[in-house]
């Protein structure tokens, strides 16, 4: 006897779903004129920060984000860090 066969994504009996892409999860995550920096995109997002690095990289040349190099102060010390804002 044949069992049920599910065609669709997303049904309840399912094992599979569709996902989002890295790249829309940081354009709706990152709220517009707000500077971020991907350590914390990529903890916020549950990412690895390198992954999360090539796409607001991408975003970039794309001119959706505004990047430039800026001093940040963590509980651990100063550092040097690229500083992302989202301009569209």
């Amino acid at each position: 006897m044949k069992k049920k066969y599910v065609l669709t994504l997303g049904d309840k009996d399912s094992h599979i779903w569709e996902s989002k892409t890295t790249k829309e999860l940081i354009l709706e995550s990152l709220p517009i004129g707000k500077p971020a920096i991907c350590t914390l995109v990529a903890e916020s997002l549950n990412k690895h920060p390198r992954r999360v690095m090539d796409v607001l990289d991408q975003l970039t040349e794309e001119g959706i984000l505004e990047v430039r190099k800026g001093k940040i102060e963590t509980k651990s010390g100063r550092s040097m860090a690229k500083i992302f804002t989202r301009i569209k």
